[in-house]
Protein backbone atom coordinates (compact mmCIF):
# COMPACT_ATOMS: atom_id res chain seq x y z
CA UNK A 1 0.00 0.00 0.00
CA UNK A 2 3.04 2.31 -0.02
CA UNK A 3 2.19 3.79 -3.43
CA UNK A 4 -1.41 4.57 -2.54
CA UNK A 5 -0.32 6.04 0.77
CA UNK A 6 1.85 8.46 -1.20
CA UNK A 7 -1.31 9.72 -2.89
CA UNK A 8 -4.15 11.25 -0.96
CA UNK A 9 -7.83 10.63 -1.64
CA UNK A 10 -8.78 14.19 -0.78
CA UNK A 11 -6.06 15.62 -3.03
CA UNK A 12 -6.94 13.59 -6.14
CA UNK A 13 -10.67 14.19 -5.63
CA UNK A 14 -10.24 17.94 -5.15
CA UNK A 15 -7.91 18.05 -8.15
CA UNK A 16 -10.52 16.49 -10.46
CA UNK A 17 -13.36 18.68 -9.21
CA UNK A 18 -11.26 21.83 -9.36
CA UNK A 19 -10.27 21.14 -12.97
CA UNK A 20 -13.92 20.39 -13.82
CA UNK A 21 -15.32 23.47 -12.05
CA UNK A 22 -12.76 25.78 -13.67
CA UNK A 23 -13.19 24.32 -17.16
CA UNK A 24 -16.88 23.45 -17.26
CA UNK A 25 -18.56 26.13 -15.20
CA UNK A 26 -22.33 25.59 -15.03
CA UNK A 27 -22.19 22.66 -17.46
CA UNK A 28 -20.62 20.53 -14.71
CA UNK A 29 -24.19 19.70 -13.64
CA UNK A 30 -24.40 17.27 -16.58
CA UNK A 31 -22.10 14.86 -14.72
CA UNK A 32 -24.41 14.60 -11.71
CA UNK A 33 -27.99 14.23 -12.96
CA UNK A 34 -28.39 10.60 -14.11
CA UNK A 35 -30.58 10.07 -17.14
CA UNK A 36 -32.12 6.75 -18.18
CA UNK A 37 -33.87 4.00 -16.33
CA UNK A 38 -35.97 1.61 -18.35
CA UNK A 39 -34.50 -0.07 -21.41
CA UNK A 40 -37.70 0.46 -23.40
CA UNK A 41 -37.66 4.23 -22.81
CA UNK A 42 -35.59 6.95 -24.41
CA UNK A 43 -32.70 7.73 -22.02
CA UNK A 44 -33.07 11.46 -22.56
CA UNK A 45 -36.69 11.46 -21.28
CA UNK A 46 -36.09 10.00 -17.82
CA UNK A 47 -34.37 11.31 -14.70
CA UNK A 48 -33.65 8.36 -12.44
CA UNK A 49 -33.44 8.32 -8.64
CA UNK A 50 -31.80 4.87 -8.71
CA UNK A 51 -28.44 6.07 -7.41
CA UNK A 52 -30.01 8.09 -4.59
CA UNK A 53 -31.94 5.00 -3.52
CA UNK A 54 -28.75 2.89 -3.69
CA UNK A 55 -26.88 5.48 -1.66
CA UNK A 56 -29.55 5.35 1.04
CA UNK A 57 -28.63 1.67 1.48
CA UNK A 58 -24.85 1.61 1.03
CA UNK A 59 -24.14 4.34 3.61
CA UNK A 60 -25.92 2.59 6.55
CA UNK A 61 -24.51 -0.72 5.28
CA UNK A 62 -20.99 0.61 5.78
CA UNK A 63 -21.89 2.19 9.12
CA UNK A 64 -23.54 -0.96 10.44
CA UNK A 65 -20.59 -3.17 9.63
CA UNK A 66 -18.14 -0.63 11.00
CA UNK A 67 -20.02 -0.86 14.30
CA UNK A 68 -19.66 -4.63 14.29
CA UNK A 69 -15.99 -4.26 13.40
CA UNK A 70 -15.46 -2.00 16.42
CA UNK A 71 -17.04 -4.55 18.77
CA UNK A 72 -14.32 -5.31 21.36
CA UNK A 73 -15.36 -8.97 21.28
CA UNK A 74 -14.53 -9.30 17.57
CA UNK A 75 -11.47 -11.46 16.99
CA UNK A 76 -9.02 -10.60 14.24
CA UNK A 77 -10.40 -13.12 11.75
CA UNK A 78 -13.90 -11.70 12.14
CA UNK A 79 -12.52 -8.20 11.70
CA UNK A 80 -10.81 -9.21 8.47
CA UNK A 81 -14.05 -10.66 7.08
CA UNK A 82 -15.89 -7.42 7.80
CA UNK A 83 -13.15 -5.29 6.25
CA UNK A 84 -13.31 -7.38 3.09
CA UNK A 85 -17.09 -7.11 2.96
CA UNK A 86 -16.99 -3.31 3.25
CA UNK A 87 -14.15 -2.98 0.73
CA UNK A 88 -15.84 -5.09 -1.94
CA UNK A 89 -19.18 -3.32 -1.50
CA UNK A 90 -17.61 0.13 -1.89
CA UNK A 91 -15.39 -0.77 -4.82
CA UNK A 92 -18.25 -2.32 -6.79
CA UNK A 93 -20.54 0.69 -6.40
CA UNK A 94 -21.28 2.20 -9.83
CA UNK A 95 -22.17 5.80 -9.07
CA UNK A 96 -18.70 7.01 -8.06
CA UNK A 97 -17.20 5.66 -11.29
CA UNK A 98 -20.00 7.10 -13.43
CA UNK A 99 -19.56 10.60 -12.04
CA UNK A 100 -15.79 10.50 -12.61
CA UNK A 101 -16.28 9.03 -16.08
CA UNK A 102 -18.77 11.74 -17.04
CA UNK A 103 -16.68 14.57 -15.59
CA UNK A 104 -13.77 13.36 -17.71
CA UNK A 105 -15.98 13.00 -20.78
CA UNK A 106 -17.22 16.58 -20.36
CA UNK A 107 -13.63 17.81 -20.03
CA UNK A 108 -12.89 16.04 -23.33
CA UNK A 109 -15.91 17.69 -25.01
CA UNK A 110 -17.87 14.44 -25.06
CA UNK A 111 -21.48 14.00 -23.99
CA UNK A 112 -22.21 12.26 -20.65
CA UNK A 113 -23.17 8.60 -20.76
CA UNK A 114 -24.94 6.83 -17.90
CA UNK A 115 -24.38 3.27 -19.11
CA UNK A 116 -20.58 3.49 -19.21
CA UNK A 117 -20.36 2.67 -22.90
CA UNK A 118 -17.08 2.63 -24.82
CA UNK A 119 -16.07 1.86 -28.39
CA UNK A 120 -13.44 -0.85 -28.68
CA UNK A 121 -12.33 -2.36 -31.97
CA UNK A 122 -15.17 -0.52 -33.67
CA UNK A 123 -17.82 -2.09 -31.42
CA UNK A 124 -19.81 -0.60 -28.57
CA UNK A 125 -19.20 -2.24 -25.22
CA UNK A 126 -20.55 -1.55 -21.74
CA UNK A 127 -18.00 -1.50 -18.92
CA UNK A 128 -19.52 -3.95 -16.45
CA UNK A 129 -16.76 -4.54 -13.90
CA UNK A 130 -14.76 -2.18 -11.66
CA UNK A 131 -11.63 -3.20 -13.58
CA UNK A 132 -13.08 -2.17 -16.94
CA UNK A 133 -14.50 1.06 -15.50
CA UNK A 134 -11.21 2.03 -13.87
CA UNK A 135 -9.28 1.17 -17.06
CA UNK A 136 -11.54 3.53 -19.03
CA UNK A 137 -11.18 6.25 -16.40
CA UNK A 138 -7.38 5.91 -16.63
CA UNK A 139 -7.60 6.09 -20.42
CA UNK A 140 -9.61 9.32 -20.25
CA UNK A 141 -7.25 10.81 -17.64
CA UNK A 142 -4.33 10.14 -19.98
CA UNK A 143 -5.98 12.26 -22.67
CA UNK A 144 -6.02 15.35 -20.45
CA UNK A 145 -3.20 17.74 -19.65
CA UNK A 146 -2.44 18.02 -16.84
CA UNK A 147 -3.43 14.43 -16.22
CA UNK A 148 -5.76 14.00 -13.19
CA UNK A 149 -4.38 11.60 -10.59
CA UNK A 150 -7.71 10.00 -9.78
CA UNK A 151 -7.30 7.24 -12.37
CA UNK A 152 -3.98 6.08 -10.91
CA UNK A 153 -5.40 6.32 -7.39
CA UNK A 154 -8.30 4.00 -8.27
CA UNK A 155 -5.93 1.66 -10.12
CA UNK A 156 -3.82 1.29 -6.97
CA UNK A 157 -6.83 0.97 -4.67
CA UNK A 158 -8.64 -1.70 -6.70
CA UNK A 159 -7.45 -5.28 -5.99
CA UNK A 160 -9.43 -7.57 -8.31
CA UNK A 161 -7.70 -10.71 -7.02
CA UNK A 162 -8.98 -9.97 -3.50
CA UNK A 163 -12.48 -9.31 -4.80
CA UNK A 164 -12.56 -12.43 -6.96
CA UNK A 165 -11.27 -14.73 -4.23
CA UNK A 166 -13.54 -13.25 -1.56
CA UNK A 167 -16.73 -13.24 -3.67
CA UNK A 168 -16.14 -16.79 -4.86
CA UNK A 169 -15.11 -18.09 -1.41
CA UNK A 170 -11.67 -19.07 -2.70
CA UNK A 171 -9.76 -17.91 0.36
CA UNK A 172 -9.27 -18.50 4.02
CA UNK A 173 -8.28 -16.25 6.90
CA UNK A 174 -5.58 -17.64 9.12
CA UNK A 175 -5.45 -17.15 12.92
CA UNK A 176 -3.35 -13.97 12.65
CA UNK A 177 -5.93 -12.37 10.37
CA UNK A 178 -4.07 -12.76 7.07
CA UNK A 179 -6.10 -13.22 3.89
CA UNK A 180 -4.86 -16.24 1.95
CA UNK A 181 -5.79 -16.73 -1.71
CA UNK A 182 -6.59 -20.44 -2.12
CA UNK A 183 -6.85 -19.76 -5.86
CA UNK A 184 -3.06 -20.08 -5.79
CA UNK A 185 -3.35 -23.85 -5.31
CA UNK A 186 -6.98 -24.65 -6.12
CA UNK A 187 -7.59 -26.97 -9.09
CA UNK A 188 -10.76 -24.99 -9.96
CA UNK A 189 -8.97 -21.63 -10.35
CA UNK A 190 -8.19 -20.82 -13.97
CA UNK A 191 -6.27 -17.65 -13.11
CA UNK A 192 -3.86 -17.45 -10.23
CA UNK A 193 -3.99 -14.41 -7.92
CA UNK A 194 -1.53 -11.56 -8.27
CA UNK A 195 -0.56 -11.97 -4.63
CA UNK A 196 -1.08 -15.13 -2.54
CA UNK A 197 -1.27 -13.56 0.94
CA UNK A 198 -2.32 -10.17 2.34
CA UNK A 199 -1.47 -9.47 5.97
CA UNK A 200 -4.30 -8.22 8.18
CA UNK A 201 -2.79 -4.73 8.25
CA UNK A 202 -2.75 -4.63 4.44
CA UNK A 203 -6.43 -5.58 4.31
CA UNK A 204 -7.23 -2.92 6.90
CA UNK A 205 -5.32 -0.24 4.95
CA UNK A 206 -7.07 -1.18 1.70
CA UNK A 207 -10.50 -1.15 3.32
CA UNK A 208 -9.84 2.09 5.24
CA UNK A 209 -8.63 3.74 2.02
CA UNK A 210 -11.81 2.71 0.19
CA UNK A 211 -13.99 4.13 2.99
CA UNK A 212 -11.99 7.37 2.96
CA UNK A 213 -12.31 7.67 -0.81
CA UNK A 214 -16.05 7.00 -0.72
CA UNK A 215 -16.61 9.51 2.07
CA UNK A 216 -14.43 12.26 0.55
CA UNK A 217 -15.81 11.78 -2.95
CA UNK A 218 -19.48 12.08 -2.09
CA UNK A 219 -18.91 14.95 0.33
CA UNK A 220 -17.22 16.83 -2.52
CA UNK A 221 -19.95 15.85 -4.98
CA UNK A 222 -22.65 17.15 -2.61
CA UNK A 223 -20.72 20.39 -2.06
CA UNK A 224 -20.31 21.05 -5.79
CA UNK A 225 -23.90 20.25 -6.70
CA UNK A 226 -25.51 22.19 -3.81
CA UNK A 227 -25.57 25.62 -5.62
CA UNK A 228 -27.67 24.07 -8.41
CA UNK A 229 -30.44 22.98 -6.03
CA UNK A 230 -32.26 26.32 -5.94
CA UNK A 231 -35.52 25.46 -7.67
CA UNK A 232 -34.50 27.44 -10.76
CA UNK A 233 -34.44 25.78 -14.22
CA UNK A 234 -31.08 24.52 -15.49
CA UNK A 235 -30.36 23.69 -19.12
CA UNK A 236 -28.70 20.33 -19.70
CA UNK A 237 -26.24 19.69 -22.51
CA UNK A 238 -28.74 17.56 -24.45
CA UNK A 239 -31.30 20.39 -24.47
CA UNK A 240 -33.74 19.57 -21.67
CA UNK A 241 -34.36 21.86 -18.71
CA UNK A 242 -34.27 20.39 -15.23
CA UNK A 243 -35.36 21.74 -11.85
CA UNK A 244 -34.53 20.62 -8.31
CA UNK A 245 -37.78 20.05 -6.44
CA UNK A 246 -37.15 21.68 -3.05
CA UNK A 247 -40.03 19.80 -1.40
CA UNK A 248 -39.54 16.30 -2.78
CA UNK A 249 -35.72 16.52 -2.96
CA UNK A 250 -35.41 15.23 -6.52
CA UNK A 251 -34.73 16.43 -10.07
CA UNK A 252 -37.47 16.69 -12.64
CA UNK A 253 -37.79 18.04 -16.16
CA UNK A 254 -39.32 21.48 -16.17
CA UNK A 255 -41.52 20.66 -19.17
CA UNK A 256 -42.07 16.92 -18.58
CA UNK A 257 -43.43 14.86 -15.70
CA UNK A 258 -41.55 11.56 -16.07
CA UNK A 259 -39.65 10.88 -12.83
CA UNK A 260 -38.33 7.63 -11.43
Amino acid sequence: MDKINQLNASIVINELFTIAENSLGQSIINAFVPLGGFKNMDDSRVITDAFDHEMSEIVPFIQDFQEVFNDPNSDIRRQCRLLLLIYCRIMEYDFQYLIIYNLLRLLLNQIPDWRFRVIRNGKEEVCETPSSKIDEICSLCNKLAPKPGIGMYLKLLWKPDIRNSFNHSQYYIDPNGAFVNTRLYSPTADRKPAKPVYAFQEIKEISDSSILFFDEFFKKKCHVIKPFKTGNPILLQQGSKIVWDLSNKCWYFSNESIII
